[in-house]
């Protein structure tokens, strides 16, 4: 088929070829040139195991994998202040090692430390909390910044971390692998 003389079948393909490599060229730009140098930052943070970067929209949602960590608090101020400098999120995915009896003693302490945050009341948050936890076996942290609740339950080889805003910081969802 012909128009205007020229093959109409050649002027589709040409520009079919032409989209697709503007496409994929826009695509390996943006992999190098934004999401590689984010995956570099997050995983040079110690207790960073693996990051997960997805796209929702024009945003980046952040996924962190965090490895046993002895102070919770200084991993994810890290992380939250990457975060905010790269205008990333305005949340954050922390994906811990949780099992059934930490998920357990968490929902035992939750209402305390919402609570504590809601009130102003950290020193009955952590005596409640004591009590609440009365397994031994399960070793429990809680450390209390101006902007943030760290919550860290170790129980054998699994971890449960929470993180609380006390403002309206960037949120921090946990989910367990």
């Amino acid at each position: 088929m012909k128009f205007k003389g020229y093959r109409v079948e050649i002027i589709l393909l040409v520009f079919v070829l032409s989209l697709g490599l503007v496409i994929g060229v826009n695509y390996f730009v943006h992999q190098r040139r934004v999401v590689a140098p984010i995956y570099d930052i997050f995983q040079d943070i110690p207790g960073v195991s693996q990051i997960l970067l997805t796209e929702q929209g024009q945003e980046l949602q952040v996924a962190v994998t965090l490895e046993e960590v002895e102070k919770l608090e200084q991993t994810m101020d890290q992380v939250i202040e990457k975060a905010k400098e790269l205008g990333l999120a305005e949340k954050i995915i922390i994906v811990d090692r949780a099992n059934q009896k930490l998920e357990a003693a968490f929902y035992d302490i939750h209402l305390a430390i919402e609570e504590a945050i809601a009130i102003g009341n950290f020193q009955q948050m952590a005596e409640t909390i004591d009590q609440l936890i009365v397994d031994s076996e399960i070793v429990h942290r809680i450390y209390v910044s101006r902007d943030y609740v760290y919550v860290q339950l170790h129980h054998q080889e699994n971890y449960l971390y929470q993180v609380f805003s006390r403002h309206d910081g960037i949120n921090v969802i946990r989910q367990s692998g």
